[in-house]
């Protein structure tokens, strides 16, 4: 009744089937192995372009509001006098303009947490830099509101520079 367990037919036959098994096993685990790995690499290669472009957005809405207050400085410098009329309006414009400043910076204080982990060293030490110099007391506010600017150009540039490396579009222009 079993006789046939005793023949080698069966035997070869069992081997191909167990070795048929192994190799599916095997190339199952490698396929699952293989797609694992590379959903984590776009996983993280996401999580890296939304802190640069978290990162760059609060960048550029810091230089617009820089900018803005450069501008305001300069006409106000060469204004021979005041309309009292304007001084509501330039007061609720600094008032927009100093709320969207802190907004900005309220950005960049937490993606720049964010950024550390996700972002190269260079990046890093790029928002190091930036966030010195946003820091460091001015005596005066001309120089204060340059110095701001410089910094966030040069930072802006360092991280797009950066980004452009890392994601592979040197060639285009942004």
């Amino acid at each position: 009744m079993l006789s046939f367990l005793c023949t080698a037919q069966f035997w070869a036959e069992t081997a191909k089937l167990i070795a048929q098994l192994g190799g599916a096993l095997l190339i199952a685990w490698l396929t699952v192995r293989w797609a694992l790995g590379r959903y984590k690499s776009e996983k993280m290669w996401e999580r890296e372009a939304a802190a640069m472009f978290d990162v760059l957005g609060a960048i550029a809405d810091m230089k617009d509001v820089n900018s803005e207050w450069l501008n305001q400085l300069l006409r106000d410098q060469n204004a021979e006098e005041m309309i009292n009329a304007d001084a509501g309006v330039e007061a609720e414009r600094d008032a927009a303009l100093l709320s969207r400043w802190r907004d900005a910076k309220r950005r960049l204080d937490g993606v720049s947490a964010v950024a550390s982990v996700v972002l190269s060293p260079k990046a890093e030490e790029a928002l190091g830099k930036l966030n010195a110099s946003l820091s460091r007391p001015f005596e005066d506010y001309i120089d204060d509101l340059t110095s701001t600017d410089t910094a966030l150009r040069t930072a802006r540039a360092t991280l797009i520079g950066i980004g452009r490396g890392r994601f592979g579009v040197n060639d285009v222009r942004l």
